[in-house]
């Protein structure tokens, strides 16, 4: 059987080297567990202080956030009513507006229809009058002709000579 470098040396050890060097063994194995375990505990601590941390800001932000919702329903609210109240305001001035422009237009309308009242009697007169003128005219004309040929025979009968009268 061959042996290796450090075999051969550890054949040459005495008994006391043996267990001093098992003993430093050990103790480095105990103390790599130890190292492992306080690794461990401390990245246990360090994550439940972070967890905790975060928990924390978490809670912090979350103050925060609710918070800020409230400011915003708030806001939202006050713009609302202030919307709303625009609307209502708006609404009362259309409907102020409208009754106006209903009485304009009744107003204008029962003009209108006045005014076509007085333009047909007027209408109706004038043609009335332009008859009756007319009539007048016509008889105030035949009248003239009348007169005009009375005066005329009478003017041609005094421009003639008498006739002599034939004794019978």
């Amino acid at each position: 059987m061959k042996c290796g470098p450090h075999q051969s040396k550890m054949q040459a050890m005495n008994e006391d080297e043996k267990r001093f060097l098992e003993s430093i063994q050990k103790e480095n194995a105990e103390a790599h567990t130890e190292t492992r375990r306080q690794f461990a505990e401390a990245t246990e601590a360090i994550r439940r202080q972070f967890d905790a941390s975060l928990e924390a800001s978490q809670q912090r932000v979350d103050a925060v956030l609710e918070v800020g919702q409230q400011r915003v329903d708030t806001a939202l609210e006050v713009i609302q009513r202030r919307f709303d109240s625009s609307i209502q305001e708006n609404r009362r001035h259309f409907d102020v507006i409208s009754d106006a422009m209903r009485r304009d237009f009744q107003l204008l309308a029962e003009t209108v229809a006045h005014i076509n009242d007085r333009i047909t009697a007027t209408h109706t007169n004038l043609e009335s009058l332009i008859e009756r003128t007319t009539a007048e005219t016509h008889a105030l004309i035949k009248l003239s002709h009348t007169q005009l040929d009375r005066r005329v025979r009478v003017l041609e009968a005094a421009r003639r000579p008498p006739r002599k009268r034939q004794p019978r």
